[in-house]
């Protein structure tokens, strides 16, 4: 039996250790935000406009937070067309045929829904056996059957929900941390004493999905954002159009501020041709902008 997956013992002392890289790049005052904040850690990443108000402040991170409903609803598509491709019947047609199976068996002495209950445990028990009980098509019919259920609970209720969907996002990362498979998906080969022996055997097969060194990653990316916050500001205030959409023109008038901003952060400046290469990706991406 896999230990990862049952509770994490109350007598763990804090979480395993994963490289945590955070920075705070100087904002843009005319833009009415401090700075912005750029974190990694392990497998996830996070960035963030601080805004000078903090009621715009939470009003942009509720406008910029994932619709928890919305990946649910992507879940279940993925995990159905996940079965579709394995050969397997999704969960629409095994439903379709649970309720048809229980028209045809129940009688007066069943409750209602256990023959479709029975049905759709079937249909979950032959794939888990085809392709394995801890196979990704195995736990997709899982998550399916349970995803059908709380949906029968709540009905139309969409805040439910969508409180419902937002607790299984967050006891999902809660539980990476607490059970330390965060730290093992990140490829952190030592845990903590306290992690069973599993963790540290699956810690050293799964040390190959390093996802390489954060720091230099986030540090890639604070640079980039700064860059595209300085070419941003260029273009809105920039009315001549040859101008606007040209490289040269954006490189020379964005270069010191972009690499002041840089220094104040203790982040490396750029070169003007490296400016240049990136001034002329984010014109594609934003030509078409008005």
């Amino acid at each position: 039996m896999d230990k990862s997956d049952d509770a994490p013992s109350p007598d763990k002392a804090g979480f395993p250790r994963i490289e945590h890289v955070r920075l705070r790049i100087p904002g843009d005052p005319e833009k009415g935000f401090r700075e912005i904040i750029i974190e990694e850690r392990g497998l996830r990443s996070f960035v963030r406009r601080e805004q000078r108000n903090p009621f715009c402040q939470i009003g942009d991170s509720l406008l910029q937070g994932v619709d928890p409903v919305a990946v649910f609803n992507s879940l279940l598509t993925h995990a159905n067309h996940a079965l579709v491709k394995a050969g397997e019947r999704d969960f629409t047609t095994a439903l379709l045929d649970a309720t048809e199976g229980e028209n045809e068996l129940m009688e007066g002495s069943l409750p209602s829904g256990f023959v479709e209950a029975a049905l759709l445990e079937s249909w979950r028990e032959g794939i888990a056996k085809r392709h394995g009980y801890l196979s990704p098509e195995a736990t997709a019919a899982d998550f399916l059957i349970k995803a059908d259920r709380v949906r029968e609970l709540i009905g139309s209720d969409e805040a439910a929900a969508a409180a419902v969907f937002a607790l299984c996002e967050a006891w999902h990362w809660h539980h990476m941390e607490a059970t330390g498979e965060h730290a093992l998906a990140a490829g952190i080969r030592t845990l903590p004493s306290g992690y069973g022996s599993v963790e540290h055997v699956r810690a050293e097969a799964l040390s190959g999905l390093a996802r390489g060194p954060e720091a230099v990653r986030a540090r890639k990316v604070a640079k980039l954002q700064t860059l595209e916050d300085e070419f941003l500001s260029f273009r809105d205030r920039e009315k001549r159009p040859q101008h606007r959409d040209s490289a040269t023109e954006a490189t020379k008038a964005i270069i010191a501020a972009v690499n002041k901003r840089l220094v104040e952060a203790g982040l490396s400046p750029y070169k003007k041709v490296t400016i240049r290469k990136e001034v002329t990706k984010l014109l594609k991406r934003h030509r078409r902008a008005p």
